[in-house]
């Protein structure tokens, strides 16, 4: 049986600094995304004949703040992993969130990666099937989005009534079930 192993990737990209860490960040960098991402999977493949000598166990993104860099790619570094390296289907995956930079539909996505993987099967296929998964949520995002217009458009008759197909929307998507409303209370 081979040893375990955690990997800990630093994303160091911020919104802005928070006064209380003392870690690397970078905040305005947002440009710098696409290369130290190509730098990021580049490494991960050329360590790859390290990782396989273990069972990967954990992997921890911290920073920074991780959900800034943003699921997708996220994804793509724990895909690259899962290729590269010896990841067991039972690993503990960890992102630091800051809630200002997470959105339901990333953290929906994310957890659709990781039931998925947990399936396993051919890496190919996986990516295939994440792609999928993305592009419905991203369907559904933009109707989400067209609802909005509509509501709020010059001829809405019925704000009250138009807030409360939003707050039951909300609800199926498992938002404001603390009774906090948006919209204030008694609508």
């Amino acid at each position: 049986m081979k040893p375990r192993l955690g990997i800990y990737i630093h994303i160091p990209f911020c919104a802005s600094k928070c006064s209380y860490c003392d870690f690397y960040s970078l905040q305005n960098c947002d440009y710098l995304m696409p290369e130290y991402q190509e730098a990021l999977l580049e490494h991960i493949k050329e360590s790859s004949g390290s990782i396989r000598n273990y069972q990967v166990d954990s992997i921890y993104f911290g920073g920074g703040t991780p959900s800034f860099y943003g699921a997708d790619r996220i994804a793509d570094i724990l895909d690259e992993l899962k290729l590269n390296g010896n990841v067991r289907l039972d690993s503990e995956i960890t992102v630091e969130c800051n809630p200002d930079s997470i959105s339901p539909t990333a953290l929906k996505l994310l957890n659709a990666y990781s039931q998925f993987d947990s399936q396993g099967g051919d890496g190919e296929v996986i990516r295939q099937s994440k792609r999928k998964i993305e592009q419905t949520m991203d369907v559904l995002v933009e109707g989400f989005e067209n609802q909005l217009d509509n509501l709020f458009a010059d001829d809405a008759l019925d704000v009250e009534a138009d807030i409360r197909v939003l707050q039951n929307m909300m609800a199926q998507d498992g938002l404001g079930q603390d009774g906090a409303s948006p919209f204030g209370k008694g609508v």
